[in-house]
């Protein structure tokens, strides 16, 4: 039995010596109404946010992959860990000197509510197709630049343009109701908490093969009229070799509920 004790021993210390980079981990509900005889669907994302940087899971999809978004990079890296192979995706509005600035018309509105554990304040922001209800919340400790990364990268609407300009609202958006002219989409943070985050995770594994490369998608946020930016793949996450993130210093709460920060495990 020792050499079980000895082997334990030395997987810790390698867990222990995974750079960590501050950051914070959210679980986000991703809500679908019905649309062209699809059914409603409810997404399960667990993610992890440090400085620029962005790891999205699906908790929900029988699919297994992961999306890493770099905006230090410009790019999205959408990882398939049953092929080991990923797919790189530039972002759309990456480039600011090239992208067309968005005009968004923003309103505070006096309608509060508690959604989840967070006080939230709704705020009405509209462009020329869309219009957004967003609830924020004063409450969530989350540094402004990385609240930032979450509106450019946590809530995956593009193009960059416009999320530059709705991170600019006060407070986190614990809930974001889009409305546009061909689609609709709730995305509601239920759990959030600053956390320690392994630098590896916002990397391609050294055994993964690069896939397809994506050109640059057209500079139109989706909904709008002529060509539209598509949609970035939806994450998810394989649980066959997965590790406990609490034991590399981050984590991520339970799916709903909030307030837990017991650790979700992120795929390979």
């Amino acid at each position: 039995m020792r050499w079980k004790g000895l082997l334990l021993c030395g997987a810790l210390f390698l867990l222990g010596t995974q750079p960590l980079q501050a950051g914070f981990y959210y679980v986000q509900e991703l809500y679908t109404p019905p649309s062209g005889g699809e059914p409603a669907r409810t997404t399960t994302i667990v993610g992890f946010v440090s400085g620029p940087k962005v790891r999205a899971e699906d908790r929900s999809s029988k699919i297994p992959n992961v999306i890493i978004t770099r905006l230090d990079q410009g790019l999205i890296r959408l990882l398939v860990p049953d092929k080991k192979v990923y797919v790189e995706i530039p972002i759309p509005g990456a480039k600011e000197e090239s992208a067309e600035p968005v005009h968004v018309t923003v309103t505070q509105t006096t309608q509060t509510r508690k959604i989840g554990p967070y006080e939230c304040t709704r705020f009405e922001a509209k462009t020329g197709t869309q219009t957004f209800n967003v609830w924020l919340s004063t409450d969530i400790d989350v540094p402004s630049e990385e609240v930032a990364t979450y509106w450019q990268a946590g809530t995956r609407l593009y193009p960059l343009t416009l999320t530059r300009e709705l991170a600019k609202l006060p407070g986190f958006p614990v809930r974001v109701e889009l409305t546009a002219q061909k689609a609709s989409v709730v995305t509601t943070v239920t759990s959030i908490a600053k956390q320690e985050v392994p630098a590896f995770l916002f990397e391609v594994p050294s055994d993964y093969q690069p896939g397809l490369t994506i050109q640059a998608p057209p500079e139109a946020p989706p909904g709008s009229e002529g060509e539209k930016a598509p949609a970035v793949p939806r994450p998810s996450t394989s649980s066959g070799r997965a590790e406990p993130v609490e034991a590399r210093g981050a984590g991520a709460g339970p799916p709903a509920g909030g307030g837990s920060t017991k650790a979700p495990q992120p795929s390979p």
